[in-house]
C-alpha cells in the first residue's frame, strides 16, 4: 500500500546526523535513497560519504509522520526547521536539488550551477544562507538578456526572482502583476 508523509535517515554512530524528506510513495522512496547509494550516485554528498564509510546498517530509515499529499511540503519543512538536518543539501521543503544534473566527476554540472546561481538572487542559496548584497550584485551582472522570450526588462526578471516565495507570493500573483504566463514566471525563476 502507498503511504505518504515524513521520513527520516537517521545515523546509529552519529544519531545527531538526519536527514529528512517527503514523500507520495514513502516506501519507493526509500528503496531509491539505497539504490542511489548503493551506486555511489546520492545528491547529499555527505549522506553517500557516511554511506561509503559506515555501510548501509549504520542509517535507520523511520517515518516521522503520515500525512495527506496536499500538505507534504508544509509537514516537511516544519521537520527540516525542528531538526538539526546535517545530511539534507537543502533546508527548503520542495527543492529540486535533488535532481541536479550532476558530471562524471560527481559535481554539478557548470551550466546547472549558474542557473541556481541566477534563480537563487536575492533568496537564500543552495546550502540554505543569504546571499550578500556584493554576491547579489554579482549575480545580477550574469543575468542573461531579455532575448525577446517575454515583455519583460531585465529589471523585472531580477524583481520576479527576488520576489518568488512559494505558498507566500505563487506564480499565479507574479504572472498577474507583471501580465504574463505562469510558464513565464517559472521559467524565469528556474532561468531556463
Amino acid at each position: 500500500m502507498k503511504t505518504s508523509g515524513i521520513y527520516k535517515i537517521q545515523s546509529k554512530t552519529h544519531p545527531e546526523r538526519i536527514y529528512v524528506g517527503s514523500a507520495v510513495n514513502i516506501n519507493r522512496r526509500h528503496n531509491q535513497h539505497l539504490r542511489d547509494l548503493k551506486h555511489n550516485t546520492h545528491h547529499s554528498a555527505k549522506l553517500q560519504r557516511h554511506f561509503d564509510k559506515y555501510g548501509e546498517n549504520d542509517l535507520i530509515f523511520t517515518i516521522i509522520e503520515e500525512c495527506p499529499v496536499d500538505i507534504l511540503l508544509i509537514k516537511e519543512q516544519y521537520y527540516l526547521n525542528l531538526n538539526n538536518t546535517y545530511f539534507n543539501i537543502c533546508k527548503t521543503a520542495g527543492n529540486c536539488l535533488g535532481r541536479i544534473p550532476w558530471n562524471k566527476n560527481k559535481t554539478m554540472s557548470k551550466k546547472f550551477s549558474e542557473k541556481m546561481k541566477i534563480a537563487s538572487i536575492g533568496n537564500k542559496n543552495h546550502l540554505g544562507c543569504k546571499h550578500s548584497i556584493e554576491t547579489i550584485n554579482q549575480l545580477k551582472k550574469r543575468v542573461p538578456v531579455n532575448k525577446g522570450k517575454t515583455k519583460l526588462k531585465k529589471e523585472e526578471i531580477i524583481d520576479i526572482r527576488i520576489k518568488y516565495k512559494p505558498r507566500e507570493y505563487s506564480l499565479s500573483m507574479l504572472a498577474r502583476e507583471y501580465n504574463v504566463t505562469k510558464p513565464t514566471i517559472l521559467g524565469i525563476i528556474h532561468a531556463r
